[in-house]
């Protein structure tokens, strides 16, 4: 059955002109057009990836035949409970962390409890080698108050970098000797957490200059205690009056940027 005509040139006439010559063509055979190449090569890819999932599916080779399946690792064991709680509300056991965890109770469940009842206490807990360590480190800024932060560090025009940013720079060496040194290692891991929850910039000039303040008298001073008392303590504090603009909201000129993140990420987001 004809199919198709494929026109070609069969020599030429006495005459000079092209003598054409009439050929039957079967469309299997004709050439691809790019697209319909495209479509095919797409359609064997696809062919080739689902055989492979079948076969790799029934423990069969992609070559064929019944091939090699890798065994499955077994699922890791669970760590002991001291190396779990030292990880989740502690930075990790430094040396004798865990043989003094070991030597709170007879088993695993009265050992936990008395560290989180103990860890609960901070002020029960004797931290003088890590306040020893922060008091030789020389650090010049982590005793004053607002009024002489503010003075000190951002008041001042034309003052030096590195002396406006003292107070959060010496504030996070202070915090990083903390994290591995002092024996608070829960009431640590929470003031890290609030300092998350209550995100601030502190690496801003005036937030900077302040920020011993909204460490220490903010965050700190309410880790532990009643979520709203530190709410309002963070909401009260320089650097994040600062940060969120509150300082510019008033009656007649309410500036919502402050309430939109209490709403959104403080407290009911």
């Amino acid at each position: 059955m004809l199919v198709g005509i494929r026109v070609s040139e069969a020599g030429k006439t006495p005459m000079g002109r092209h003598r054409l010559r009439r050929t039957t063509v079967d469309p299997r055979e004709a050439p691809l057009t790019a697209r319909q190449a495209r479509e095919a090569a797409v359609e064997r890819t696809y062919r080739r990836a689902t055989a492979m999932r079948s076969r790799r599916s029934t423990g069969g080779s992609i070559f064929g035949g019944a091939g090699l399946v890798a065994p499955q690792p077994a699922a890791p064991a669970t760590p002991p409970v001291d190396v779990i709680a030292l990880n989740r509300m502690a930075f990790g056991p430094a040396p004798g962390d865990l043989a003094a965890f070991q030597a709170l109770g007879a088993d695993d469940d009265s050992r936990l409890t008395a560290y989180i009842d103990q860890q609960l206490d901070p002020a029960s807990i004797d931290d003088s080698a890590a306040d020893a360590r922060i008091a030789a480190s020389g650090y010049t800024t982590l005793g004053k108050s607002l009024t002489q932060l503010w003075a000190d560090h951002v008041a001042p025009d034309n003052l030096p970098w590195q002396d406006r940013i003292r107070p959060i720079v010496e504030t996070t060496f202070a915090t990083m000797l903390r994290a591995v040194y002092s024996r608070r290692q829960l009431f640590e891991v929470l003031v890290d957490f609030w300092h998350n929850h209550f995100s601030v910039y502190g690496w801003s000039s005036y937030e900077a200059g302040s920020w011993v303040h909204y460490d220490r008298d903010a965050i700190r001073a309410n880790a532990l205690g009643n979520f709203r008392t530190l709410l309002t303590a963070v909401a009260k504090s320089t650097p994040m009056l600062l940060y969120l603009d509150n300082y510019l909201s008033s009656a007649d000129g309410p500036n919502e940027n402050y309430a939109r993140e209490l709403l959104e990420l403080h407290t009911l987001g």
